[in-house]
């Protein structure tokens, strides 16, 4: 799921802001070996997601600038770790990339014993595409109308203190955390694995409330089933501009998940540079908010020095994040 967090309402979590600041072709060089052959762009998460449709976006892009056909694969499965695997054994020129959000390399490495690669010594960061932010809900057995409203009843009522998620040691989990932190609440964590479930037993007053990508809860909201309180991000979801950030709610927690491309490890600067303008390019086209929006995805073109940045900021705040709780997975 690569994330920004900032709270200051408990030692050892610092505050941390990760800015992001033209689209040259493809040189014949950077491609020389097999250059009829086709680009591999693996995502590591099912058709019709909004990893895959950003995959989609991003393969048209590369085509129009490479001339090159580029194959977009699916391979679900490990938390997007079966793609990653794939990716960085490949030979590095250029020929197989992936699509994956930054949580395997910021949250992963601390809360897995047994994770096989480096985040940072084991690929090539290419570029930064798209972000997304996560929804605080809840369902209709909780009254509140705001998160403040939320705060007290939890405070009151141990029964309005659960939440659910997408799973342990993901980045709504994460943010869970962050939000009691920041709130003086002690939150009891409720993993799902099958998101659906965890929606419908939100909307059916089974869960006080949940944690989850804005996308999984808006026709939800919509239709008047739960109600989002707040989003996570820096700004506004422009899906829901009536709806405050954490930190216009008076909760000094932010986060917005970035997406981005990787290679394997050892590709040429001058390929690197080359594919980090072409993702730029997608992500600065005039269609591409309207696009992403069906996933609540936002665009932000990142460099790869840019992204690499973020990531190492993200990195070590969960790594803080991680230590403050003691949660770690086998």
């Amino acid at each position: 799921m690569s994330t920004n967090f900032h709270t200051a309402t408990k030692p050892g979590i610092s505050r941390r802001t990760f800015a992001f600041a033209g689209a040259a072709l493809l040189g014949a060089p950077a491609f020389a070996q097999e250059e009829k052959s086709p680009i591999r762009l693996l995502c590591g998460l099912a058709a019709g997601t909004g990893n895959d449709f950003a995959a989609r976006m991003l393969a048209e892009t590369m085509r129009e600038a490479l001339g090159r056909t580029v194959v977009v694969e699916n391979k679900p499965g490990v938390g997007q770790r079966l793609a990653l695997s794939e990716a960085r054994r490949a030979a590095p020129d250029g020929r197989t990339l992936v699509l994956a959000t930054t949580g395997p390399f910021t949250i992963y490495p601390h809360i897995y014993q047994k994770l096989d690669y480096d985040p940072f010594k084991d690929f090539t960061v290419l570029g930064g595409l798209a972000s997304f932010d996560v929804a605080i809900a809840v369902g209709p057995q909780v009254p509140a109308t705001s998160v403040q409203q939320l705060i007290e009843m939890a405070k009151g009522n141990q029964q309005f203190a659960a939440y659910g998620s997408p799973g342990n040691g993901s980045l709504s989990h994460f943010v869970g955390i962050a939000f009691g932190l920041a709130s003086g609440l002690d939150l009891m964590h409720v993993p799902y694995k099958d998101l659906t479930q965890g929606a419908l037993d939100l909307a059916a007053g089974r869960l006080p409330f949940m944690i989850t990508g804005v996308s999984n809860l808006l026709e939800f909201h919509k239709a008047g089933r739960v109600r989002i309180l707040a989003v996570s991000g820096e700004k506004r979801s422009p899906l829901l501009p009536e709806v405050p950030t954490l930190k216009q709610a008076g909760i000094n927690v932010s986060s917005d998940t970035g997406v981005g491309v990787f290679g394997p490890p050892g590709m040429a600067p001058e390929l690197v540079q080359r594919l980090s303008t072409v993702i730029v390019k997608a992500a600065q086209a005039p269609d591409a908010g309207d696009k992403l929006a069906r996933f609540a995805f936002v665009p932000q073109p990142a460099t790869a020095a840019q992204f690499t940045a973020r990531m190492q900021g993200e990195y070590a705040l969960f790594d803080q994040l991680a230590k403050a709780t003691g949660y770690v997975r086998e």
